[in-house]
Protein backbone atom coordinates (compact mmCIF):
# COMPACT_ATOMS: atom_id res chain seq x y z
CA UNK A 1 0.00 0.00 0.00
CA UNK A 2 0.84 3.10 -0.68
CA UNK A 3 0.30 5.33 1.71
CA UNK A 4 1.28 5.08 6.20
CA UNK A 5 -1.18 4.52 8.27
CA UNK A 6 -1.13 7.12 11.16
CA UNK A 7 -1.09 5.95 14.63
CA UNK A 8 -1.80 8.59 16.59
CA UNK A 9 -2.88 9.41 20.58
CA UNK A 10 -6.12 10.36 21.70
CA UNK A 11 -6.25 13.56 23.28
CA UNK A 12 -8.49 16.53 22.51
CA UNK A 13 -5.96 18.22 20.11
CA UNK A 14 -5.78 15.13 17.91
CA UNK A 15 -9.77 15.25 17.41
CA UNK A 16 -9.48 19.17 16.73
CA UNK A 17 -7.07 18.22 14.09
CA UNK A 18 -7.11 14.80 12.58
CA UNK A 19 -6.83 14.59 8.74
CA UNK A 20 -9.98 13.12 8.09
CA UNK A 21 -13.48 13.46 6.88
CA UNK A 22 -15.33 10.86 9.23
CA UNK A 23 -14.45 9.39 12.39
CA UNK A 24 -15.66 5.87 13.52
CA UNK A 25 -16.20 5.57 17.30
CA UNK A 26 -16.95 2.49 18.98
CA UNK A 27 -18.69 2.35 22.26
CA UNK A 28 -19.29 -0.39 24.44
CA UNK A 29 -22.56 -0.65 25.84
CA UNK A 30 -21.53 -1.78 29.35
CA UNK A 31 -18.72 1.09 29.69
CA UNK A 32 -19.57 3.96 31.53
CA UNK A 33 -18.91 6.73 31.44
CA UNK A 34 -17.35 6.98 28.05
CA UNK A 35 -13.69 6.80 28.08
CA UNK A 36 -11.14 7.29 25.19
CA UNK A 37 -11.73 9.10 21.73
CA UNK A 38 -15.67 8.35 23.16
CA UNK A 39 -15.17 10.54 26.28
CA UNK A 40 -13.04 13.02 24.65
CA UNK A 41 -15.89 13.29 21.34
CA UNK A 42 -18.60 13.69 24.37
CA UNK A 43 -16.60 16.53 25.56
CA UNK A 44 -16.33 18.03 22.36
CA UNK A 45 -19.97 17.51 21.43
CA UNK A 46 -21.12 19.37 24.72
CA UNK A 47 -22.38 15.96 26.50
CA UNK A 48 -24.47 15.08 23.43
CA UNK A 49 -23.26 11.41 23.45
CA UNK A 50 -24.06 10.77 26.82
CA UNK A 51 -27.84 12.34 26.55
CA UNK A 52 -28.12 9.60 23.60
CA UNK A 53 -27.29 7.32 25.79
CA UNK A 54 -29.56 8.25 28.41
CA UNK A 55 -32.46 8.69 26.11
CA UNK A 56 -31.42 6.10 24.76
CA UNK A 57 -31.33 6.77 21.31
CA UNK A 58 -28.05 4.91 21.37
CA UNK A 59 -26.85 2.06 23.65
CA UNK A 60 -23.82 0.86 22.20
CA UNK A 61 -25.29 -2.63 21.95
CA UNK A 62 -23.57 -4.84 19.45
CA UNK A 63 -24.18 -3.68 15.68
CA UNK A 64 -25.93 -0.80 15.96
CA UNK A 65 -25.26 1.82 14.13
CA UNK A 66 -25.61 5.58 14.23
CA UNK A 67 -24.42 8.62 11.79
CA UNK A 68 -24.65 12.27 13.17
CA UNK A 69 -22.56 15.22 11.89
CA UNK A 70 -19.39 16.43 13.67
CA UNK A 71 -21.07 20.39 13.96
CA UNK A 72 -17.85 22.07 13.39
CA UNK A 73 -16.97 20.92 16.95
CA UNK A 74 -14.40 18.30 16.06
CA UNK A 75 -12.10 18.05 12.23
CA UNK A 76 -14.01 15.14 10.78
CA UNK A 77 -17.24 16.07 9.60
CA UNK A 78 -19.43 12.85 10.26
CA UNK A 79 -19.20 10.58 13.43
CA UNK A 80 -19.86 7.10 12.69
CA UNK A 81 -20.74 5.62 16.02
CA UNK A 82 -20.20 1.27 16.37
CA UNK A 83 -22.16 -0.27 19.01
CA UNK A 84 -19.54 -2.78 20.17
CA UNK A 85 -21.74 -4.80 22.82
CA UNK A 86 -20.46 -6.32 26.15
CA UNK A 87 -16.62 -5.15 26.74
CA UNK A 88 -16.08 -8.57 28.21
CA UNK A 89 -17.07 -10.13 24.11
CA UNK A 90 -14.94 -7.61 22.69
CA UNK A 91 -12.35 -10.00 21.06
CA UNK A 92 -15.28 -11.98 19.75
CA UNK A 93 -17.41 -8.94 18.32
CA UNK A 94 -14.40 -7.23 16.92
CA UNK A 95 -14.16 -10.07 14.16
CA UNK A 96 -17.38 -9.42 13.37
CA UNK A 97 -17.34 -5.56 13.23
CA UNK A 98 -14.11 -5.98 11.22
CA UNK A 99 -16.75 -7.86 8.61
CA UNK A 100 -19.66 -5.55 8.20
CA UNK A 101 -18.02 -2.37 9.32
CA UNK A 102 -16.32 -1.88 5.84
CA UNK A 103 -19.32 -2.12 3.85
CA UNK A 104 -20.90 0.07 6.21
CA UNK A 105 -18.24 2.69 5.47
CA UNK A 106 -18.18 2.36 1.41
CA UNK A 107 -21.48 2.86 1.17
CA UNK A 108 -21.69 6.12 3.13
CA UNK A 109 -18.88 7.21 0.41
CA UNK A 110 -16.06 7.11 2.89
CA UNK A 111 -12.98 8.42 1.72
CA UNK A 112 -10.80 10.05 4.73
CA UNK A 113 -11.25 7.84 7.70
CA UNK A 114 -9.99 7.74 11.09
CA UNK A 115 -11.12 4.60 13.31
CA UNK A 116 -11.46 5.20 17.23
CA UNK A 117 -12.20 1.86 18.67
CA UNK A 118 -11.50 1.71 22.46
CA UNK A 119 -8.41 -0.87 23.45
CA UNK A 120 -7.08 -3.46 23.97
CA UNK A 121 -4.97 -2.72 21.38
CA UNK A 122 -4.11 -6.51 21.30
CA UNK A 123 -7.52 -7.08 20.00
CA UNK A 124 -7.31 -4.27 17.31
CA UNK A 125 -4.21 -4.90 16.07
CA UNK A 126 -5.65 -8.47 14.99
CA UNK A 127 -7.91 -6.51 12.59
CA UNK A 128 -6.16 -3.43 11.05
CA UNK A 129 -4.42 -5.97 8.22
CA UNK A 130 -8.15 -6.98 7.30
CA UNK A 131 -9.62 -3.95 7.90
CA UNK A 132 -6.81 -1.76 5.88
CA UNK A 133 -7.66 -4.70 2.88
CA UNK A 134 -11.02 -4.00 2.81
CA UNK A 135 -11.09 0.22 2.88
CA UNK A 136 -7.63 0.10 1.38
CA UNK A 137 -6.33 4.33 1.80
CA UNK A 138 -9.59 5.47 2.66
CA UNK A 139 -8.57 4.06 6.22
CA UNK A 140 -6.06 6.98 7.46
CA UNK A 141 -5.68 7.47 10.88
CA UNK A 142 -6.01 4.74 13.75
CA UNK A 143 -6.06 6.45 17.31
CA UNK A 144 -4.26 3.98 19.75
CA UNK A 145 -6.50 3.19 22.78
CA UNK A 146 -3.81 2.04 25.20
CA UNK A 147 -0.31 3.69 23.66
CA UNK A 148 0.32 0.06 22.60
CA UNK A 149 -1.05 -0.64 18.74
CA UNK A 150 1.69 0.11 17.17
CA UNK A 151 4.20 -2.75 19.16
CA UNK A 152 1.07 -5.67 18.54
CA UNK A 153 0.84 -4.75 15.01
CA UNK A 154 4.70 -5.26 14.97
CA UNK A 155 3.91 -8.79 16.60
CA UNK A 156 1.44 -9.80 14.21
CA UNK A 157 3.58 -9.14 11.30
CA UNK A 158 6.06 -10.85 13.03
Amino acid sequence: MGRQLQIITPTLEALDTVEAEDLVVGLFEDERPLRGVAGLLDWRLCGLLSRYLQEPRFTGVFDERVLMPGAGRVAPKRLFLFGLGARKRYSETMKKVAEWAPGVLKSAGCEHLALALPGPSRVIASHVEALRDELGERLEVIFDADGRLREWMEKDKG
